[in-house]
């Protein structure tokens, strides 16, 4: 299937070189730097970018996080269905801590509930706690709050700003 140019651009503006760029972290430059070394290796862009130029990991997870965001479904929690026999993966304090609730298996693979923000702590919660990656979803961050709250049974929480 060919994608509409417009479609194309729109992809690729997501790309976490670009995403960098956008951010100023990185210049167009140093990215095709990157991505003319990443063909002759196989590392990870973010791994690359730090290793030749000294990009924050914060920009980079932050960046990673967006571009994953970007291509993750966003769910309403009530339309999703659940095991509560996997909130055990994860501590109460870890899920709150990190907004993640795993919601189920499918094919295999956890799919959990976060926001695009909290990816990257999301990612390091369940990661210690899996053969696989999991697959992500995204949630509005109250909903999300108030179903791991639910879920989990917590009685009391600090919230942050």
């Amino acid at each position: 299937m060919e994608l509409h140019p417009l479609q194309k651009f729109h992809m690729s503006d997501h790309r976490i070189g670009m995403l960098l760029v956008h951010r100023g972290a990185m210049s167009v430059a140093q990215v095709n730097q990157v991505l003319n070394h990443q063909q002759q290796v196989d590392q990870p862009f973010g791994k690359l970018a730090r290793d030749m130029f000294g990009i924050d990991e914060r920009d980079i997870a932050s960046a990673w996080a967006e571009q994953v965001g970007y291509i993750c479904q966003h769910v309403d929690l009530a339309c999703e269905p659940n095991d509560p026999g996997l909130l055990d993966l994860v501590t109460a304090a870890d899920a709150w801590s990190a907004h993640v609730l795993p919601l189920r298996y499918e094919k295999h693979l956890l799919v959990a509930a976060t926001t695009v923000t909290d990816l990257p702590n999301a990612l390091r919660k369940l990661l210690p706690h899996l053969d696989h990656d999991p697959r992500f979803v995204i949630a509005e961050r109250r909903q999300l709050e108030r179903y791991i709250i639910e879920r989990y049974g917590i009685v009391s929480v600090e919230r942050a700003g």
